[in-house]
């Protein structure tokens, strides 16, 4: 099932430039309607699979005699998870050495190696203050800026592991985490 990783691929740019540009109304606006559209996408995708299932069984019904049955690996790597009424828990595993935040958790995005949080409730301080923690942990190559729609940060660490944090003046934002490619 690729289609799903497209639209994560999708939903997550549209995050991250909604998030850089600073319009929290439009960007919870954008993401509702994104995560609504993926979710539409998944669930036929869903239905398609059910379908296909039921031809399997129905061929394997026919088939009594075998002693053989295929097992199929379904399991897709692409998880999204979104809240609107209480805050997630951090995705340890997948955000490497990524430092926690306190504020609440309000989508939690992952794939192949990235993964992406969105939050709400977080003070310009505290965002400065995470800001250092994530220099401390070593990831300096890349960007910084601020402007009056907020702080973005995108920098590597010297394993080529990369940390995106962009911090909105009404207190939303995201944290990504993407893992070096193995070589």
């Amino acid at each position: 099932m690729k289609r799903p990783a497209k639209y994560l691929l999708i939903l997550l740019i549209i995050v991250a430039l909604i998030s850089l540009s600073g319009c929290g109304s439009i960007a919870d606006k954008i993401t509702n309607a994104a995560k609504d559209k993926v979710s539409e996408q998944m669930e036929e995708d869903e239905e398609e699979d059910e379908d296909e299932d039921e031809e399997e069984t129905e061929e394997e019904t026919d088939d009594e005699n075998s002693d053989e049955t295929e097992a199929e690996d379904d399991e897709d790597s692409t998880a999204i998870t979104t809240s609107d009424s209480k805050g997630m828990d951090w995705p340890g595993d997948d955000m490497g050495n990524m430092p926690e935040i306190d504020e609440k958790i309000t989508g939690v995005w992952s794939s192949d190696g990235t993964c992406t949080i969105s939050y709400e409730g977080m003070e310009r301080k505290t965002a400065d203050a995470y800001i250092d923690s994530l220099k401390e942990l070593g990831y300096k190559d890349g960007f910084e800026g601020e402007d009056d729609n907020g702080l973005s940060f995108i920098k590597a660490d010297e394993d080529g592991n990369t940390a995106w944090f962009t911090y909105n003046p009404d207190g939303t934002g995201s944290v990504m985490y993407t893992e070096a490619a193995s070589s």
